[in-house]
C-alpha cells in the first residue's frame, strides 16, 4: 500500500490524525469479506474517531434506480437505518449517487431538495465510492453543527478510494453467495417436487419450505383446472402469527393473484395498502408477489408470496422465486397430466424423463465451479473417494497433484479482481484441455489452487503429466507485472503417488501432496516436488 504514489500524495495532504484514520479504515476494509459487517465496522470507526453524529454508507442499485443504506452509526435519533432507501437523485445522497460528484455542505439549508433525517441537521458531507468507473456506493456523514466537515473532504475522498475495492469484493461475494443459495434452493425444490408422493402433499411441503426459506408471512401454490374456471388444488403455508385461512374461499379471478393470472406476468405490489385488488386475508402484510406457473404457452396456476415489507422481496429474491416457479411448473404439469391422463403411459414416461434430465443437469451444475467452469471442490472430494476405494480393491496406485498459481495475490493487486478472475478461467481451461484425454480429473480446489487426480499411473508417468500441465500454464504467456518469479504467470505443483492400504486414507494422500507443494514454494516456486510411496509394502 505504501508503494502506491496516489496514496503517498494523499498522506502528504492529510493531517496525522487523518492519515492514522485512513490506515485504520484500509485495514478494517480488508478484514471482513461479508459486505454489511465490514461496512458497519467502517461507519462505527469513523463516527467514534471523529465524533460525528451520523455516518452512513449506502449501496447504489442502478437497475432499480435507487440507493439503499447498508450501514449506519448515529448518536442521535434518525430515520436512516439499514434498508433505508430512496430514488437516485433524491436528497444529497441520491444526488451524489446519480452524479458521482462529492458534495460538502457547511449549511444544509442551502441545498435544494435537502431531506432531513436527524431532525436538526446543520452540515453534511457526501462522497461517491467509485470502482472501475462506476458509482457503487455513497459515504455520508451528517452533524447538527454547521461547518462540521470543513477540511474533511480530502479525507472522505481518500477513505472512498481505500474502501472501493473491498466494497466491490463484498458485492461479488454476496452475488456468489446468492447464486449458491439459489442452487441450494433449486436442489431442495427439485427434491420436494419429485419425491413420489401425491401432488397436494408435495405442494404443501413446498409452500412451507419456500415461506420459511424466504421468511415470508404467506406462501401459497394454486393450481387451476384445465379450463381455468376454478382452483383444482391449493397449498398454503402461514407463519405462526396468522389465523387459519380458508383457501377454499379464494376466487380464481379476483385479487392480485387473479390479475397476475389474467395478464400472465409476474406481478409485484410493494405496498398492498394502495392496491384495490388486494384481498386482506393476513395481518401485517406490506407487499405481495404473484408468479404465474407457466408451462410452454399455458398457465397452470400461480405461486403467491406475501411479505411484511417490500425489502423482503428484493429484485434478487424475485428472480430466485421466478426460477423456482419455472421448476415447479414442470413438476405440476407432470403430476396433473398423470392425474388426468392415467391411460397415457408413453406421455407419462416422456414427462418423467424430462424432469429427471432437468434434475440431473441441476446436480451436475452443483459439481461445477461457477467461475472457471471445471469441477469444483465437491466434485474432487467425490472422485477422490471413488478412486481411493477402487485403488484399494485392485491394489493400484493413485496420484494426487496440487497446482498453485505463483504470486497470485500480487497479480490481483496489480491488475484487479476482474483480471484475476479471467486469469483463473484461462488456467482452468488450460489444465482441463491438457489432462482430459488422459482420464485425469482437473478441478478447482479453492482460490488460485487447482488439483489433479491421476489413477493407475506410476510415479514417473504421473510426474511427467503433472509437469506438462504445470508448464502449460507458463506457456499461456500471461503477463505478471508484480511476480518475483518471472515476468509471466507461473505455477508450482506438489504431488504424491501412493498404493492405498488399510492403514492409510485419501486425506493422508492429499496431505502428502500438500507438503510437496509447500516444498516447491520454499525452493523458489515455478517447479514441481513430489513424494512416491507406491512401492511401500502394505
Amino acid at each position: 500500500m505504501t508503494s502506491n504514489p496516489e496514496f503517498s500524495l494523499t498522506q502528504e495532504s492529510l493531517s496525522r490524525e487523518q492519515v492514522l484514520a485512513l490506515w485504520e479504515i484500509a485495514r478494517l476494509a480488508n478484514e471482513e469479506l461479508e459486505l454489511r459487517p465490514m461496512l458497519q465496522r467502517l461507519t462505527d470507526r469513523l463516527a467514534q474517531r471523529f465524533g460525528w453524529e451520523l455516518v452512513a454508507l449506502a449501496m447504489v442499485i442502478p437497475e432499480e434506480n435507487r440507493f439503499e443504506c447498508q450501514a449506519v452509526t448515529s448518536s442521535l435519533p434518525t430515520d436512516v437505518t439499514p434498508g433505508y432507501s430512496r430514488p437516485l437523485g433524491s436528497g444529497v445522497v441520491g444526488e451524489v449517487a446519480a452524479s458521482g460528484k462529492a458534495v460538502q455542505l457547511d449549511d444544509v439549508s442551502q441545498f435544494p431538495g435537502f431531506v432531513e433525517t436527524l431532525g436538526n441537521t446543520g452540515s453534511e458531507i457526501c462522497v461517491p465510492v467509485i470502482y472501475e468507473g462506476k458509482v457503487i456506493a455513497v459515504l455520508n456523514a451528517e452533524s447538527s453543527r454547521p461547518a462540521e466537515f470543513a477540511g474533511q473532504l480530502l479525507l472522505f475522498e481518500a477513505v472512498s478510494e481505500q474502501i472501493a475495492g473491498a466494497v466491490a469484493r463484498g458485492m461479488l461475494y454476496e452475488t456468489n453467495l446468492t447464486r449458491a443459495r439459489l442452487l441450494e434452493t433449486l436442489a431442495e425444490v427439485s427434491r420436494l417436487v419429485v419425491d413420489g408422493r401425491d401432488l397436494h402433499t408435495r405442494l404443501n411441503d413446498l409452500a412451507g419450505y419456500l415461506r420459511q426459506r424466504f421468511d415470508l408471512v404467506l406462501a401459497a401454490i394454486l393450481i387451476s383446472d384445465e379450463d381455468g374456471q376454478f382452483w383444482e388444488d391449493r397449498a398454503l403455508s402461514l407463519d405462526d402469527s396468522q389465523a387459519p385461512v380458508d383457501v377454499e374461499q379464494w376466487p380464481i379471478g379476483k385479487g392480485i393473484v387473479g390479475r397476475a393470472v389474467r395478464v400472465g406476468k409476474t406481478t409485484f405490489v410493494p405496498d398492498v395498502s394502495v392496491d384495490p385488488d388486494y384481498l386482506d386475508y393476513c395481518k401485517g402484510v406490506g407487499a405481495e408477489l404473484v408468479i404465474p406457473l407457466r408451462f410452454r404457452h399455458r398457465i397452470l396456476g400461480a405461486i403467491n408470496f406475501e411479505a411484511r415489507d417490500s425489502e423482503q422481496l428484493s429484485l434478487a429474491t424475485i428472480k430466485a422465486l421466478e426460477a423456482v416457479a419455472s421448476q415447479v411448473a414442470g413438476a405440476v404439469e407432470l403430476a396433473v397430466s398423470h392425474r388426468r391422463l392415467r391411460d397415457s403411459e408413453q406421455q407419462l414416461a416422456a414427462a418423467n424423463k424430462q424432469l429427471s434430465d432437468a434434475n440431473q443437469r441441476l446436480n451436475e451444475l452443483a459439481l461445477v465451479d461457477g467461475l472457471t467452469g471445471i469441477g469444483n471442490r465437491r466434485k474432487f472430494d467425490r472422485r477422490l473417494d471413488d478412486e481411493w476405494q477402487r485403488a484399494v480393491r485392485h491394489g493400484e496406485t493413485l496420484t494426487v497433484a496440487l497446482i498453485d498459481i505463483d504470486e497470485f495475490k500480487a497479480y490481483n493487486d496489480a491488475l484487479g479482481h476482474p483480471a484475476g478472475d479471467d486469469c483463473l478461467r484461462r488456467v482452468a481451461q488450460c489444465l482441463d484441455a491438457k489432462v482430459q484425454r488422459a482420464g485425469v480429473l482437473a478441478a478447482r480446489y479453492g482460490g488460485e489452487e487447482f488439483v489433479l487426480i491421476l489413477p493407475r499411473r506410476n510415479f514417473k508417468s504421473a510426474w511427467q503429466l503433472v509437469e506438462d500441465a504445470r508448464s502449460a500454464i507458463g506457456k499461456l504467456g500471461i503477463e505478471h507485472p508484480n511476480s518475483r518469479v518471472a515476468h509471466y504467470l507461473t505455477a508450482s505443483a506438489g504431488m504424491a503417488t501412493w498404493r492405498p492400504g488399510a492403514e492409510s486414507s485419501a486425506e493422508d494422500l492429499l496431505a502428502s501432496a500438500d507438503r510437496a507443494l509447500y516444498r516447491a514454494k520454499e525452493r523458489g516456486r515455478n517447479r514441481i516436488e513430489g513424494a512416491d510411496t507406491s512401492e511401500r509394502v502394505r
